[in-house]
């Protein structure tokens, strides 16, 4: 019975999102970031509940025309990192409910984004699996406790693989189906009684990479 309701889970992480780590490698030696370019990372340290690690969130770097740019596809206990020039982005997730970020990035400085699930796990995990979501949390300079830089410290680096490509490839329609769908949920500043997009401030940046 065991057996049965963990391939029930995974089945329906698939259809969820995407599977496991076979869409990233693990980055051994990140590099360094040229000078004055910027990098944000984000990471998920969300390892205490109970079959998150079987769902994959895809972060997305919005473009012009509802166009986008892979950052890459996180799990559990994992991290990916962008490099930037200094300006202003849009990120969101590429999940059935997609979330958003606004961030403005400083020359040489470096921001962390948490991934944070906004759906409670039921008894048998039906919410969280048929429509997973993750909020986009910035640090910012009051996080900066050891705590929280531990935890970013203890994920992982990974970097996108073939794979990785070959699915954001596949699904393209129906993230950018995604990105267009999220402008009905969130607007800048709440307006229109819709939810505030969360923002990455310049002087959120840290001097040093964790």
């Amino acid at each position: 019975m065991k057996k049965l309701f963990g391939t029930f889970l995974l089945s329906a992480a698939l259809l969820s999102g995407c599977s496991s780590m076979r869409y990233a490698d693990i980055d051994e030696s990140p590099a360094q970031p040229q000078e004055g370019n910027a990098t944000i990372t984000f990471y998920r340290d969300d390892l205490n509940l109970d079959d998150k690690a079987l769902t994959s969130v895809p972060v997305l770097l919005e473009k012009k025309n509802f166009e986008f740019e892979p950052v890459g596809i996180l799990n559990a206990g994992y991290k990916v990192r962008m490099e930037l020039p200094p300006g202003k982005y849009s990120f969101f997730t590429g999940l059935k409910n997609p979330t958003r970020l606004n961030a403005e990035l400083a020359a040489d400085k470096h921001y962390y984004v948490r991934l944070e699930t906004t759906v409670k796990m039921t008894r048998f995990g039906e919410d969280f699996l048929s429509n997973p979501s993750f909020d986009l949390i910035p640090m910012v300079w009051g996080d900066q406790d050891k705590d929280v830089v531990r935890r970013i410290k203890s994920c992982i680096p990974v970097k996108m693989n073939d794979e990785a490509r070959q699915w954001v490839e596949t699904h393209a329609q129906e993230l950018q189906t995604r990105l267009m769908n999220s402008y009905r949920v969130y607007s800048e500043g709440g307006a229109f009684g819709l939810k505030p997009i969360p923002r990455i401030k310049p002087e959120d940046g840290v001097d040093n990479l964790l």
